[in-house]
């Protein structure tokens, strides 16, 4: 049998020859092979491992009942967190290799692989529930105290603050300024950020600032709440959409 294993990005090559399956294997579906394997030994991206894998791809449609090919394509595509399609063709080794030696290895790979998958797909619906805008509870007058907007931004959560506030204006209804992009940390539905809010009261030419830490936990759906602690003081803190 030939085939590729990746572990931890690094390529070993196992190769064996199964001269029974060769002798039924055409050329071109050995050409595309040999193409997949060249690929993965030049591959120093993700978009390198695309290339391997349509390459197997096109081995499979010459040889579909090749099992090397579903195994080369189930461990490059886990590597490129491509969960489902690396379950199934690795299922689909098993199927036609239930013998094989390492049947229970490749077994025991996609239990793993199923249970990347869960959490990956619970880390994603994590990232949704916190996209979109997010508000803070109400200041002295009811206005909106320094609302909040949650992004999402090659695969990291962010928020736009609006950080300054015109004091002239009045606080029943303030001009807000000044957005500042902060990198929010998360673990889980844990969320934390520090931002420095900022006053001005342009007519007595007074600026004043305050660094303020929040420690959030998304409790529901739409509703943040926590701690926000400035000038030493903790105090409670509540968004929602």
């Amino acid at each position: 049998m030939l085939r590729i294993t990746v572990i931890n990005l690094v390529i070993a090559f196992c190769l064996s020859i199964g001269i029974a399956n060769a002798q039924n294997i055409s050329d071109e579906a050995k050409r595309h092979f040999d193409r997949g394997q060249a690929a993965i030994e030049m591959a120093k991206t993700d978009m390198d491992y695309e290339d391997a894998i349509k390459e197997f791809e096109q081995a499979a449609t010459f040889a579909p009942d090749w099992p090397d090919v579903y195994y080369n394509l189930g461990f490059i595509q886990e590597k490129v967190n491509k969960y489902d399609d690396a379950v199934r063709n690795l299922k689909r080794y098993l199927e036609l290799s239930p013998n094989a030696s390492d049947a229970e290895m490749v077994k025991s790979t996609v239990n793993k692989i199923e249970y990347k998958k869960q959490k990956a797909d619970e880390e994603s619906k994590i990232t949704s529930l916190l996209s979109g805008k997010w508000f803070a509870n109400p200041g002295p007058n009811n206005y909106i105290r320094w609302p909040v907007q949650f992004i999402v931004e090659d695969g990291l959560v962010y928020f736009y603050a609006q950080t300054g506030m015109d004091a002239d204006k009045g606080l029943s209804s303030p001009v807000f300024y000044n957005y500042q992009k902060v990198l929010v940390k998360r673990e889980g539905r844990d969320v934390s950020f520090r931002v420095t809010h900022e006053t001005l009261l342009r007519s007595a030419d007074m600026r004043w600032t305050r660094d303020a830490q929040y420690n959030l936990k998304l409790i529901e759906l739409g509703k943040l709440e926590g701690t926000v602690s400035f000038d030493g003081e903790t105090r409670k803190a509540r968004f929602w959409r």
